[in-house]
This record gives structure tokens, C-alpha cells and sequence, in this order.
């Protein structure tokens, strides 16, 4: 996936860098500015969400959004 890419799809859902790394479980917005900006990529699996995200019909790309913060890794460790 190209760096634009990513952030138009962030973007069309209307989430920050710090909300996407959220849902992806990284350590922050920076991870999330770096994968925008091509100094780094994203692995296979965040790539995958992402594409998920871009193709779902609205519903279901919504229903995936919901079950990614239900599934959030900081509220399973309390």
C-alpha cells in the first residue's frame, strides 16, 4: 500500500493518526504519521485492516471498527 493511501483511508473515516494507532494497537501517532509519510511501513496485517476499511461496504467496514476496539489489546490486560 502506498503511504497516501493510508492516510486518505484514515482520513475518509474520519479518525486522527493517534486514533488509528489505537485501533492498531501501536504506540502512537508518530507510528501511524511514519506509515503516511513512507519512512516506514505498516506490516502485512495492519495493511490488511487498512484494505479492509477501504473495500467493506460502510456497514461492515463500521461493524470491524466497533470489534477492533472492543478487542483492544489495553482493555484485555486490565
Amino acid at each position: 500500500m502506498e503511504p497516501k493511501e493510508l492516510a486518505e483511508i484514515r482520513k475518509r473515516w474520519g479518525l486522527t493518526q493517534a486514533q488509528m494507532a489505537e485501533l492498531m494497537e501501536v504506540s502512537g501517532k508518530l507510528i501511524v504519521s511514519h506509515w503516511e509519510n513512507g519512512f516506514r511501513s505498516p506490516s502485512a496485517i495492519v495493511q490488511k485492516l487498512y484494505r479492509m476499511l477501504d473495500q467493506l461496504p460502510k456497514a461492515e467496514a463500521r461493524k470491524l471498527l466497533e470489534v477492533l476496539k472492543r478487542f483492544s489489546l489495553k482493555d484485555t490486560e486490565k
